[in-house]
């Protein structure tokens, strides 16, 4: 995510999607979203897979990612 967010910010100044931008117009719905996601999508997600990790074998945690791409 970090490689694509690098790519993509010189991109949206090529394409002038900045001119319009303003932090002031995100409504805070949209923020409280954000930090949803930050907080769930990452930090607990991520926890819950390193701790797997200690308790189950690293084969079978591994099939996460196959489940997850059926």
């Amino acid at each position: 995510m970090i490689a694509a967010g690098i790519v993509y910010v010189p991109v949206t100044f090529m394409h002038g999607e900045y001119n319009n931008f303003s932090l002031n117009s995100i409504h805070l719905d949209g923020w409280m979203a954000l930090l949803y996601l930050i907080i769930f999508g990452s930090i607990a997600a991520f926890s819950a897979y390193v701790w797997l990790l200690q308790v189950r074998p690293a084969t079978q945690v591994s099939t996460y990612a196959y489940v997850n791409r059926l």
